[in-house]
C-alpha cells in the first residue's frame, strides 16, 4: 500500500481532464500557463511499484496546441541515486490524458489567425512514474511539466520506504 501526503493524492482520477480534490485551482480567466500539484511525500513499501500522482491545470493560447505542441514531464533527482535529469512525453491514446485541445479539420493547413486569440484550458490527471526508464527509489526530486514552450511550477517531493 502507498501513502501520499497530503491524502487527497489517494484517490486521482488518472486520464481525467475535469476538475478534481488534487487539482489546482485558477479563477483569474487572464491567466496563462501550466499550474501542478503533487504529494508532498510518498511512503510505499520496497516492493510496492511506485505510482506518482500529478495533478495539473493548463491555459494557454491554441495556436501552439493545435500546432503539435507536445506535453512532456520532467524529473530531477535531488537528493537520490537518480544521475540523469528524466523526461517522458504525455502519450495520448483513446481518449486517456487528452488535454482538450482543438481540432482543426482533417489534413487542411492549419490557419493561424483562426486560433490567434483561442485559449484553451483543460485539467490534467498523470501518473508520471510511467513517464520514466526508472522506478522512482527513495530521495528527493523536483518535477514540472511543459506543454510547447510554457513549463509550470516545480514542484519538489521525497520518495521513502516503510
Amino acid at each position: 500500500m502507498i501513502d501520499y501526503i497530503p491524502p487527497e493524492f489517494e484517490y486521482v482520477p488518472f486520464g481525467s481532464i475535469e476538475a478534481s480534490s488534487c487539482a489546482p485551482y485558477v479563477d483569474d480567466l487572464s491567466w496563462r500557463g501550466i499550474m501542478i500539484r503533487m504529494p508532498e511525500e510518498i511512503r510505499l513499501e520496497p516492493d510496492d511499484a511506485p505510482i506518482l500522482p500529478i495533478c495539473g491545470f493548463y491555459q494557454l493560447s491554441s495556436l501552439p496546441l493545435v500546432q503539435g505542441a507536445a506535453m512532456v514531464v520532467h524529473l530531477r533527482g535531488v537528493n537520490s541515486t537518480m544521475v540523469e535529469e528524466q523526461s517522458g512525453r504525455v502519450v495520448i491514446t483513446d481518449g486517456q490524458n487528452e488535454p482538450d485541445i482543438p481540432d482543426p479539420a482533417a489534413n487542411e493547413p492549419i490557419d493561424p489567425e483562426l486560433w490567434r486569440y483561442k485559449v484553451s484550458t483543460a485539467f490534467f490527471h498523470l501518473n508520471g512514474q510511467s513517464y520514466f526508464r526508472e522506478a522512482l527509489s527513495p530521495g528527493s526530486y523536483e518535477l514540472y511539466v511543459s506543454y510547447g514552450d510554457t513549463k509550470s511550477n516545480i514542484v519538489g517531493f521525497t520518495v521513502n520506504h516503510r
